[in-house]
């Protein structure tokens, strides 16, 4: 999905999602087990797995009144659990997300990461959660003849999120051709330009796309999009953090078998098979 470049770092707002206190709450981690979990994994602070975040693309992470919400979110909220640990989320804007977990900001990133190259040479990850193509969306008013990626021609003016693996292959690949670039912080920031009028197409990932679109009888979705990525999310870990990234695989295994994954598919993507989602390597249960 999206795809960070290397850029200054941007303020955060932390939003913790924490227990008043232990009582007899089981999601709430016993203090001397997630004392031994934050030791062994190398966290940020002790029993807490902080966790980076740009809540701007909906149904994928976004807020929901005043607390972070979405089908990431919920994945973070359930590896932490089965950690033993609670899970804050450093809402940040999204170019930053890769460069501030290298410097030590977060645990991880979970914000619609796509694994690609060039993030592996900064940060490393786990097995993949989800599938997203990227998805070009055209509006059917200003460029009524946009039916593929192929029929773009040099004047054409086309959205992307600033920092994204399309906004790299759009550089690379479209640019050439005289297609003009118009770069966005975030997806629903580039969807409303599309309807605005003030794009002809915008490069999006296809989840976002088809909640973004409802209602929206000017835009269509003119074909999935080649971007030389698997188009496969991952979380994100800073380099030499192999017991984290391992522990996190581990809890996605579970979280995969046990019916969660399932239930949290069909609770955000109602109308999207979970098979077309399915990352690969992964069974899913439930």
């Amino acid at each position: 999905m999206k795809h960070v470049s290397l850029c200054a770092l941007a303020c955060a707002v932390v939003i913790g999602l924490t227990g008043c206190g232990a009582g007899n709450d089981p999601s709430v981690p016993d203090s001397s087990t997630s004392a031994a979990t934050s030791a062994s994994l190398g966290l940020v602070n002790a029993g807490e797995l902080v966790i980076g975040t740009s809540l701007t693309v909906k149904p994928m992470e976004y807020t929901d009144a005043g607390q972070p919400a979405g089908f990431d979110i919920e994945i973070g909220k359930a590896i932490a659990k089965d950690l033993g640990l609670r899970p804050v989320f450093v809402n940040t804007n999204f170019a930053t997300l890769i460069t501030s977990l290298a410097a030590g900001k977060y645990d991880a990133v979970i914000s619609s990461i796509t694994i690609n190259d060039n993030r592996r040479q900064v940060v490393d990850f786990s097995v993949p959660y989800i599938h997203v193509p990227v998805v070009l969306a055209a509006n059917t008013s200003t460029a009524p003849n946009l039916k593929t990626v192929n029929d773009l021609k040099s004047g054409t003016t086309v959205g992307v999120v600033q920092g994204s693996s399309s906004g790299l292959w759009a550089q690379a690949n479209l640019a050439k051709k005289g297609v003009v670039l118009r770069f966005f912080p975030s997806e629903s920031a580039e969807i409303d330009a599309l309807e605005g009028g003030t794009l002809q197409g915008a490069l999006v990932d296809q989840i976002s796309y088809t909640e973004a679109s409802q209602g929206r009888s000017d835009l269509l979705n003119a074909g999935i999009v080649d971007t030389g990525t698997t188009s496969q999310d991952a979380v994100a870990v800073a380099k030499n953090h192999e017991a984290l990234v391992t522990a996190i695989n581990g809890s996605l295994s579970k979280i995969f078998a046990n019916g969660t994954y399932r239930n949290l598919y069909n609770r955000f993507f109602p109308t999207i098979p979970i098979a077309d989602a399915t990352p690969s390597g992964a069974t899913i249960g439930g």
